[in-house]
């Protein structure tokens, strides 16, 4: 599957630059509080959580993960999270997350490459797209749930 391979890449990728102390603080980085988890910390939760089908709590990690460090590559965990709490919950609401915070992480890579893969995003936009496709929208939900005189 796409999205395990990827993971595994990107979290090679992360315990490199999550190790290394930044020297200056992305913009909109959180100031990190004495006794707070690290980012590595929270990122490597995220990844405990995942692999346990944990995705409210790899959600939950990975967010906060990604608030402490603004490292870009962490957004596709986030958004591969939520598009697999979605083949739990099947709530539409979470595909649609996940195709925001993916495209967010794809804007990014293709302003600077140096980020990550663009087709890994592509190509995990196009199985969120193939998803949405075949899961009702509310509206039609809600149209199939009227009777007709």
């Amino acid at each position: 599957m796409i999205g395990s391979c990827v993971v595994r890449t990107l979290s090679l990728i992360l315990a490199g630059l999550l190790s290394v102390p930044l020297q200056a603080r992305p913009a909109g980085a959180a100031e990190p509080q004495p006794g707070a988890p690290s980012a590595e910390a929270l990122y490597d939760a995220g990844e405990h959580a995942f692999g346990l089908g944990d995705f409210d709590r790899a959600i939950e990690n990975f967010e906060a993960a990604y608030a402490a460090s603004k490292l870009v590559v962490i957004l596709y965990n986030v958004g591969l999270s939520y598009m697999r709490r979605f083949e739990i919950s099947g709530d539409r609401k979470d595909l649609l997350r996940a195709k925001a915070v993916v495209r967010n992480y794809l804007l990014a890579v293709e302003a600077d490459p140096s980020l990550g893969q663009p087709d890994d995003a592509k190509n995990l936009l196009a199985e969120i797209d193939k998803l949405l496709g075949s899961s009702p929208s509310p509206q039609k939900e809600k149209d199939g749930d009227r009777k007709v005189d």
